[in-house]
Parts: C-alpha cells; sequence; structure tokens
C-alpha cells in the first residue's frame, strides 16, 4: 500500500499540472483574443462601407468573449484553491 505522503505528492503533481494546462490555455485564449480584436479594429477602420451598427455588434461579441475568458480564470482559480494545496490559489 502507498504511503500517505506519497499519495499526497501523487496528487499535488496532478493538480499542478492541471493548473499550468488551464493557464496555458487562458493565457494562449488571451493573446488569440487580442489578436482578433486588433484585427477587427483595423478591418473597421479601413472599411468605409462597414455599417457602425455592425460594428458596435463586433465589439459588444468581443467584450462578451473577453468577460467570459475572465469568469472561466476565476472560477477555476477559485475551484483550485478549494483544493486545499496554497500554492495553487
Amino acid at each position: 500500500m502507498m504511503q500517505e505522503t506519497k499519495q499526497t505528492q501523487i496528487f499535488e503533481q496532478i493538480s499542478d499540472f492541471q493548473k499550468n494546462a488551464m493557464d496555458t490555455s487562458y493565457k494562449n485564449m488571451e493573446m488569440m483574443q487580442d489578436r482578433v480584436e486588433k484585427m477587427a479594429d483595423l478591418f473597421f477602420e479601413q472599411s468605409l462601407w462597414f455599417s457602425e451598427k455592425w460594428e458596435n455588434a463586433i465589439k459588444n461579441w468581443n467584450r462578451s468573449c473577453q468577460e467570459g475568458c475572465e469568469s472561466m480564470t476565476k472560477t477555476a482559480m477559485e475551484r483550485f484553491g478549494k483544493i486545499g494545496f496554497p500554492y495553487l490559489s
């Protein structure tokens, strides 16, 4: 039977891996969101035919995506904090 400290170490490694994977995924999503937003802004500036109504719709959509990413990160960090390892919070 495994010792309790060995089980704790395994659990800490799994938790650490999951947190690192979540952090990396979030950073990638954030980078992609920034690039798409910059590209959309350039498109709106250069397209005279594009209506302001659609521009506002796209900007609202970008804002919603950004808020969703922030909410997901906050929730994930709260869940990792509930695991009980102080280095995860």
